[in-house]
């Protein structure tokens, strides 16, 4: 068991991650988006269920169980449930900053007045799902796109810098540059995803992401961006440990069912509690905490890198591998650029969660 030590107080678990899906309720129709299963889908969180949750976690707080909570409020679309977390937040915002950091994923077509005072007040990180310039389902009767990067724009007018997640998917190579070209100049950061489950070949995938990353380096945008699900730019984050779903990571749907993914809960592991140790030992999140990967996978470089670090792909290697030798090769390609030592990726495994392997 790891133990975080601190002046007054010893914790099972320094850190833990919580994706709050405040509704699977959502005013988009992403092609990729996996929405809801027909038990739980079009559900709102009540506001006394959201108290709960914190309470909860307020609660494994003073039984020296976690010691810090990152919630995530997510959906579906939340700002669909602006209304109803709106009111609650604050309170644990103002008097709880010793137990919770606050995070926001968002589609962004939904903005007002409103939403960016209290965005301002509050001071939540936004990640907005934009996909492309031009790629996406209209909503109200012009393109989400338009009405997302109109509202990003609003955002940084307001002093609110937003991290854009972008998924690639359908679009066109000429179209993610153009996007790239775009993010420079009106994004505080960018990240492209790469396609779940992957749908793209080496090639592909290489034909995308060579030329944007020439770009993005030849316009000092370079440690601005991310490429799926780790921080390739910067040396201090090499050793990140990639998934930790259902180790320090659980996503919790609006009926309260603890899941071990930040996704709708196709995995139950029970109503969520205070009681943590109970979700990481529960049967059903076997994938999760055992490492199935193939032996293969033991001296590879990039095995915390890697979808090799989904941990529902683990049996599967051959579904992952075009994406895993393209990421080495675009890890090659970025060490060519480094001239001063500044610019480098050097991986270093630090992996401070054991796994049984069988």
């Amino acid at each position: 068991m790891n133990t975080y030590k601190c002046p007054s107080r010893e914790y099972k678990f320094p850190h833990f991650n919580l994706w709050v899906n405040v509704t699977n309720r959502c005013n988009c129709s992403c092609i990729y988006c996996k929405q809801g299963d027909p038990v739980n889908y079009k559900k709102s969180m009540t506001e006394e269920a959201l108290r709960y949750v914190f309470d909860q976690c307020i609660e494994a707080y003073n039984r020296k169980i976690v010691r810090q909570f990152t919630m995530i409020i997510s959906g579906g679309e939340p700002l669909l449930e602006f209304k109803m977390f709106s009111e609650v937040l604050p309170y644990y915002i103002e008097n709880y900053q010793h137990i919770f950091r606050f995070g926001m994923t968002t589609n962004i077509t939904i903005l007002n007045e409103e939403i960016i005072d209290w965005f301002k007040k509050y001071k939540l990180q936004l990640a907005c799902s934009i996909d492309s310039l031009i790629f996406s389902k209209p909503v109200d009767g012009i393109s989400s796109s338009k009405l997302q990067l109109m509202n990003v724009k609003m955002l940084k007018e307001a002093g609110i810098e937003a991290h854009v997640l972008s998924v690639y998917h359908s679009q066109t190579d000429n179209e993610m540059m153009e996007f790239a070209k775009y993010a420079v100049k009106n994004f505080a950061h960018w990240k492209i995803m790469l396609c779940k489950p992957p749908m793209h070949s080496k090639d592909q995938i290489l034909k995308m992401v060579k030329p944007i990353i020439k770009f993005l380096y030849d316009n000092n945008y370079h440690r601005n961006f991310d490429l799926d699900s780790w921080f390739f730019w910067d040396k201090r984050m090499a050793g990140r440990t990639a998934c930790c779903c259902g180790r320090h990571l659980f996503g919790i749907s609006p009926d309260l069912i603890v899941c071990p993914n930040n996704e709708v809960p196709f995995i139950n592991l029970g109503n969520f509690t205070y009681d943590i140790q109970s979700f990481i030992d529960h049967p059903d999140n076997i994938y999760y905490k055992n490492d199935w990967r193939p032996r293969i996978c033991d001296n590879c470089e990039l095995k915390h890198l890697c979808d090799g670090a989904c941990r529902l792909g683990h049996k599967n290697i051959d579904l992952f591998k075009d994406r895993c030798d393209a990421i080495k090769e675009i890890l090659t390609y970025i060490n060519s650029f480094d001239q001063s030592g500044d610019v480098i990726w050097k991986p270093t495994i630090q992996n401070n969660y054991s796994h049984s392997r069988t």
